[in-house]
């Protein structure tokens, strides 16, 4: 037997891999014999890297950012999961600033941090572009259109002498008819295309995870004990404990594997690059973390009643330690939002005023921050909240991306990595499924859904054209409008 050198992983057998737009072409899949890079390399060709242009300037990639997430926050309608399957298809389909894996290995870290999973991908894949730097450009320019409307129409109803705003949401409800569809179909898109790029072993975590998903929040016991808090970490814990072990035993017993597995190459040294963040460098952004959220905490209780600086701080001190603490999408801030703002900063009419508005916009649903903000402190009040609740996310993203940049080359660390994003795929796949049941209510919807899809799919149209379309179709069937297809779709 020749002699093995650490390096790319020995073929053994057939499997498919996708392409630059989601087709699928014969390639192999690897157990755990190593072999040479350069061995490997002359026997087979490697498709380019998105990574490949290590010449280009900063000020060059700094560019690419501001041109790449500019219409983010305008066309990125739904929850979290619509929010990922839009960044998904810009930024590694069309752009390809990260592969496939890289994209599915900041996503689980994403999720893995306190704050919103999506405004959390952004500045990640936003740094393996521009860096640190490059990261705060993506998340002002993410943030910013919604926050500006959150805020504005904070400062309406602060101004109307009921705070009433139910006038203007059923305007919005008209235009915006096909989003929830067309959210769902471009969820379904992009879970498609990550489950494509799974192997068996892999595809078979996802396809576990996703049905544990559903019996969570499908059976009444346990959706009602609050066991699934608990059950969606736990599930990712074992996704990357399972292909770790296969690793490892397949590695050292010689006997295969029952995954892929891949080593390190000059693409993730460069994004390691790119990234430009030391672990010493995390550190510190996670001391000056703790530093403010004290500052923030102990301020507020030691000004007076009377003084001008205590309402934009108290405020600043509550939206700064609630997304210090939330995990997941928006979504899941709204009870602590509640439990905070109603009544001492807004009642809860006005609260829910905002937050049909907030789920009307695009954007991150922690734009309804700038809302309350504004609504009780004006202008000062709206930015002071809105850099309150995003500011903890970029601090945990800077720090966690230090970390990651340093591990992301170490062969048992990618291994952890797989099943954790195969762990993500099967959530995501779940959240298609919730996606479709929530939103396809009416046949209309369900042509919305279609023609999405089909755009989407099989036409390859951007994300953003494909957002428009939804919304001119869906508003023209609308009830409101004239009217068809308007029987509910499912009777059941």
């Amino acid at each position: 037997m020749a002699k093995e050198k650490e390096g790319l992983i020995k073929p053994t057998a057939p499997l498919m891999e996708k392409e630059q737009h989601g087709l699928l072409k014969p390639t192999t899949i690897y157990d755990a014999t190593v072999v040479d890079v350069e061995e490997q390399s002359s026997k087979e060709e490697r498709p380019s890297s998105p990574h490949a242009d290590l010449d280009t300037s900063y000020c060059q990639r700094l560019c690419d950012v501001m041109v790449g997430t500019w219409y983010f926050g305008f066309v990125a309608f739904g929850d979290t999961s619509s929010q990922v399957a839009i960044l998904q298809e810009e930024i590694v389909y069309k752009r390809r600033w990260v592969d496939a894996d890289t994209f599915m290995e900041l996503y689980g870290l994403s999720a893995a941090l306190p704050g919103p999973s999506a405004t959390h991908l952004i500045i990640a894949a936003a740094m393996t572009r521009a860096g640190a730097f490059g990261g705060f450009v993506a998340l002002v320019i993410w943030v910013a259109p919604s926050c500006v409307l959150m805020i504005v129409c904070g400062l309406f109803a602060r101004a109307v002498t009921d705070g009433d705003l139910n006038e203007v949401i059923p305007f919005a409800a008209l235009l915006l008819q096909g989003i929830g569809p067309a959210s769902a179909a471009l969820v379904f898109k992009a879970a498609g295309r990550f489950s494509f790029g799974l192997d068996r072993f892999g595809f078979g975590i996802a396809a576990t995870a996703c049905a544990g998903s559903i019996l969570l929040n499908g059976d009444y016991h346990l959706s009602a004990s609050g066991d699934a808090d608990f059950a969606f970490p736990l599930m990712i814990a074992l996704g990357g404990l399972l292909t770790l072990l296969d690793f490892t035993l397949g590695h050292f017993l010689h006997k295969g594997t029952l995954g892929t597995y891949v080593d390190s190459s000059p693409a993730d040294v460069s994004l390691r690059q790119r990234i430009g963040l030391p672990v010493w460098a995390g550190g510190i952004v996670l001391q000056f973390y703790v530093i403010v959220l004290l500052a923030a905490v102990l301020g507020a209780q030691a000004l007076g009643v009377t003084s001008p600086l205590r309402p934009p701080l108290l405020l600043f001190e509550s939206f700064f330690r609630m997304g210090s603490l939330i995990f997941g999408g928006g979504e899941d801030v709204l009870a602590m939002l509640e439990s905070e703002m109603v009544p001492a900063f807004i009642n809860q009419t006005q609260f829910f005023d905002g937050l049909g508005i907030a789920q009307a916009l695009p954007g991150p649903l922690f734009c309804f921050a700038a809302y309350i903000g504004a609504f009780s402190d004006g202008v000062t009040g709206g930015l002071v909240a809105a850099v309150g609740i995003f500011a903890p996310a970029y601090f945990f993203m800077i720090t966690g991306m230090a970390f990651w940049s340093k591990l992301h080359t170490l062969f048992w660390f990618k291994a952890i990595l797989k099943g954790v994003s195969a762990v993500s795929v099967g959530f995501m796949a779940y959240a298609a499924i919730y996606l479709f049941e929530a939103s396809v209510e009416k046949a209309a919807d369900a042509i919305v859904f279609v023609l999405a899809g089909c755009l989407s799919g099989y036409y390859d149209i951007s994300a953003p054209l494909v957002v428009l379309a939804a919304v001119i179709v869906g508003a023209i069937l609308n009830a409101d409008a004239v009217s068809l297809a308007q029987m509910p779709y499912n009777t059941s």
